[in-house]
Parts: C-alpha cells; structure tokens; sequence
C-alpha cells in the first residue's frame, strides 16, 4: 500500500477533484510546503496531507468538491478512501490558502 504520495499522483487527483492544471500545480506547492516546514507536527500522513491542500483549494475555487467526492475519487484511484480534514491542521497555515 502506498503511503507517500507522487506529483503525478497529486496532479491527477487535483484535477479529479476539479482543479485546473496551474490550481493542481499550486496545492502540490503547498503541500510541499508544509509537509517540509519544521513546524509540521505530521498531525496527517503526506497522502491525507495532499488530499486536504487539493480539497481545500478546490473549495477556494468552487469546483463543486466535497467531502464525500473526495472520499469516493480517492477510493477509485488507491482502494480506500481518504477523508479530507484539513481542520486538524490548517489553521497554522491558513494564509496559503487565502
């Protein structure tokens, strides 16, 4: 089972997720981001992390995501699904996603 998600695997996902090509570019920025900054305290695994950065700017930029879609794609795409709860975490980094 993999655990450490890919770019190319974000990408997809982004797009899956309703994204364009640049705002899937963006959450994997920011993701890459966060997973790096030394206040990370890994309260998510870098899948569940990813999934969160593209569900939240899928929400910015109103693709018509939800939580429920995403559990469904993220199913399809790994064989379980992956409930996005960013709350857990993005309060730190709430200004990347502003």
């Amino acid at each position: 089972m993999k655990q450490f998600p890919d770019i190319l695997e974000g990408y997809q996902l982004g797009l899956l997720f309703g994204l364009t090509p640049a705002q899937a570019k963006r959450a994997i920025q920011i993701y890459e981001t966060i997973r790096l900054d030394a206040h990370w305290t890994n309260k998510r695994n870098n899948y569940a992390l990813m999934v969160d950065c593209l569900y939240l700017l899928g929400k910015k930029y109103k693709t018509g995501i939800t939580a429920l879609k995403v559990v469904d794609i993220t199913k399809q795409q790994r064989g379980y699904g992956t409930q996005p709860m960013p709350h857990k975490w993005q309060n730190q980094y709430k200004e990347m996603f502003e």
